[in-house]
């Protein structure tokens, strides 16, 4: 029967090759770790030829449909061939299967064109094979060059796969010079793809000093650096990751990338425009008082910018085109000028201070048993956000939260004597401001240690803390 014409049968075949193809190779790393290099050279040399030649006996029976016969020597030939193309390097799927090559292969020309493709002994030592230079310097070699050609588009896929896909990319190129060449490696240096790729990617190691600070731990600096344990002990003899020390000293390995992969993206975004503040003066509040007639509203400005990343972080913005869309509108903000009057801050007999708010009624007073300690000052029960007043000119010490103090404010008279307001809703000054008797200070409120909205007022002399009573 003539073959170039028994098109259903061949492809039948070729269907069976191709699955015998795609097995292949995970038969090839079984069988070279079972067998030693003798055996192996022993086994092509005794099998190679014979199941070559089953090979091309076994597909002109293979023809003949009736033959029983065919159909086992087909499976010996699928079998042998598995295993003389195994042990001998070949890679199943360039094998030609051509009309002109059906009957015609043997074991001969069939290694010795695949080893002189794969490794081209020298007479001085080592091998020819085809090598990645990245800078003009060999970082990986493959047997072929088919091998460095997938390798090199594997490493290109993998770093553009690592590009935002929302971003308008205008340019991306590797800032190293690639090539591959022929040339002279040692034999140990020759790798697959696979491991060519990741040796890539991942690059080379070099050594960085980490001082650690307070905070860190053993686990927060390997995670953060992509290190492990094992890795921090081998380069840090003595190293106990569960007894570091701030400000020691230790050593890291770092990644150091072999490829940069420079892109240039063009980046719409919008940016807020702060607005200003314009003071205006009114007889409507008290001295001190201050108040929002008109809120400010900051504006809008448009940026279209090149921005400049290497391996995904960004190295440098360069700013294209701008437009304002919105400009800024200043807050107006009114300041008292009125004089407040006396009953803001009637006096007690002594009249030595002024009223810490106009209304006083006093829920708690000084003194009072707090359990192993007593009351330090007086509690003025008020709803939150009254409005509260230096009692006296001074300067402004603290404006913070302090612990059962809540919002609280410490004011420095002189002559030793200071005044305390605590558990506010909202403090009006900051430490170190100079203030007047009766300005508005703080919003009274119900934070830190309360059980209720008040205002808390101390008096106190030197660091003594006195009845506020003989002082108003």
């Amino acid at each position: 029967m003539d073959i170039k014409k028994n098109y259903k049968l061949k492809k039948k075949f070729s269907s069976a090759w191709n699955r015998i193809c795609k097995s292949a190779s995970n038969y090839k790393s079984a069988f070279k770790n079972k067998l030693s290099l003798n055996n192996m050279a022993d086994f092509k040399e005794k099998y190679a030829s014979k199941g070559m030649s089953v090979f091309a006996d076994g597909i002109k029976r293979s023809f003949d449909k009736s033959s029983t016969r065919a159909k086992k020597e087909m499976g010996i030939f699928l079998l042998s061939t598995i295993i003389v193309c195994t042990l001998v390097g070949t890679n199943l799927g360039d094998v030609n299967l051509s009309n002109k090559s059906i009957g015609q292969a043997n074991a001969g020309n069939v290694s010795k064109s695949h080893s002189a493709e794969k490794h081209e002994k020298l007479k001085n030592g080592g091998v020819k094979a085809w090598v990645i230079r990245i800078d003009d310097k060999q970082v990986v070699a493959m047997a072929t060059k088919k091998e460095a050609k997938k390798t090199l588009r594997g490493v290109k896929s993998y770093y553009y796969n690592r590009i935002d896909k929302n971003a308008d990319i205008t340019e991306k190129k590797f800032k190293e010079k690639i090539e591959i060449k022929n040339e002279k490696v040692d034999s140990d240096k020759v790798m697959s793809a696979e491991k060519g790729f990741f040796h890539i990617v991942n690059g080379g190691k070099e050594i960085k000093t980490y001082l650690i600070k307070a905070g860190d731990t053993a686990w927060d600096i390997a995670v953060n650096n992509h290190v492990t344990f094992t890795d921090m002990k081998a380069i840090n003899p003595g190293f106990d990751p569960f007894n570091i020390k701030i400000g020691e000293k230790i050593k890291l390995t770092a990644a150091n990338p072999f490829l940069t992969l420079q892109t240039k993206e063009i980046s719409n975004y919008s940016v807020s425009l702060p607005f200003g503040v314009s003071e205006q003066q009114t007889d409507a509040l008290y001295k001190g008082e201050r108040q929002v007639y008109a809120a400010g509203q900051p504006g809008i400005k448009n940026i279209t910018s090149e921005i400049v990343r290497e391996n995904g972080k960004p190295v440098s913005s360069r700013e294209i085109v701008s437009k304002v869309t919105s400009e800024p509108v200043k807050q107006i903000v009114l300041t008292g000028t009125k004089n407040r009057p006396d009953f803001l801050y009637a006096a007690s007999t002594k009249g030595k201070l002024g009223r810490p708010m106009a209304s006083l009624r006093v829920s708690c007073a000084f003194g009072a048993s707090r359990g192993s300690r007593r009351h330090e000052g007086i509690d003025f029960c008020t709803p939150v956000g009254t409005s509260v007043y230096a009692s006296e000119s001074g300067v402004v010490t603290k404006a913070a939260r302090e612990g059962s103090y809540g919002n609280v404010i410490f004011i420095k008279h002189g002559n030793g004597l200071e005044t305390r307001y605590a558990h506010c809703s909202k403090l009006l000054v900051s430490a170190g401001q100079s203030v007047q008797r009766g300005q508005m200070i703080a919003k009274s409120g119900n934070t830190g240690r309360s059980t209720g909205p008040h205002l808390h007022f101390e008096v106190r002399v030197g660091k003594t803390a006195t009845n506020p009573i003989g002082y108003l």
